[in-house]
């Protein structure tokens, strides 16, 4: 016996096989190409990174050379996944003619870092490799800024080294920032470093400078530094064994910046939008933020 199936049988039976191979009447429909940063890698919408090049005229680190006062290329890696963060340096160093010379030296460090309203703070730990001296060096650093106004930052810095170059060292100090303009910072900073060992005194030491954003992407500095080393005791100091690598003297920096922006308009731009040229609803506020002029410039980073 023939029996009449209807369009309502037909209709279950066509449901239910979806129901049991998982399939969707628009699985069958073409996916449309990614058209946006945040379309073609949902996981990384979270994540951010830059890239820095500077072109220092000296490498100064708590007051003193370690480039004997030469200038040095740097290169930096960051990648933020929301507090946290991962960084990579390489830079050059110059451990004078009783040593080994020229070096390379790359420093790796994680850390954490956020702003809570006016209060901002970075806690990293950080682990540099070298050949001079001793091959590795490890150190904790913690860096404080507190907004005391809309242009007025104050700065408080300190770190731990158990084991630098053969040193155990703990440094401190705080300092001003003053935001002169949109792109230009005045900064003034302090501080005191001590030496475990006693041989090297306790020692104090400063900077005063600008630092200036010409556009998205490149950055300026300049600034007077010093310390209150002598002759004999810089000797003791410095990598190089050199006494004049803490005189005060004038030092420059020019910076390149990348990110993740960049990187989005770049891939953008080259697949085109989403967006139909007479759609009446509005731009996504990432594509929005994109467009904004972002200055490389703020009280929170120290660039030097």
């Amino acid at each position: 016996m023939i029996r009449r199936v209807d369009f309502y049988s037909v209709a279950a039976v066509a449901l239910g096989c979806c129901c049991i191979f998982g399939v969707s009447p628009s699985a069958a429909e073409p996916s449309s190409p990614p058209e946006s940063w945040s379309d073609y890698a949902p996981p990384l919408a979270d994540i951010e990174f830059n890239f820095r090049v500077d072109a220092l005229s000296d490498l100064i680190e708590r007051g003193i050379s370690r480039t004997r006062h030469q200038p040095t290329p740097r290169g930096v890696a960051t990648v933020d996944w929301g507090i946290f963060y991962l960084s990579g340096s390489a830079y050059r160093i110059d451990t004078g003619p009783l040593r080994s010379g020229d070096e390379l030296e790359a420093e790796l460090a994680a850390g954490v870092s956020d702003r809570r309203g006016p209060f901002f703070y970075d806690l990293n730990f950080a682990q540099g490799f070298s050949r001079t001296v001793n091959d590795q060096y490890t150190e904790f650093d913690l860096r404080l800024t507190y907004d005391l106004g809309a242009r007025v930052t104050a700065v408080g810095f300190g770190g731990y080294a158990p084991d630098e170059y053969g040193q155990e060292i703990v440094w401190g100090g705080t300092g001003l920032r003053l935001k002169i303009t949109r792109d230009l910072i005045a900064f003034s900073d302090v501080g005191d470093a001590h030496y475990f060992s006693g041989i090297i005194p306790d020692y104090q030491y400063w900077r005063a400078g600008l630092d200036y954003g010409l556009n998205d992407w490149t950055t300026v500095g300049i600034a007077y530094h010093g310390t209150t080393l002598n002759t004999r005791e810089c000797a003791l100091v410095a990598e190089s064994l050199l006494g004049s690598s803490c005189d005060a003297g004038v030092m420059g920096r020019l910076s390149f910046w990348f990110d993740q922006t960049d990187l989005r308009e770049v891939w953008d731009r080259a697949h085109g939008s989403r967006q139909p040229e007479n759609s009446t609803e509005p731009p996504p506020l990432e594509v929005l933020a994109a467009k904004l002029p972002h200055s490389r410039i703020n009280n929170d980073d120290d660039p030097w």
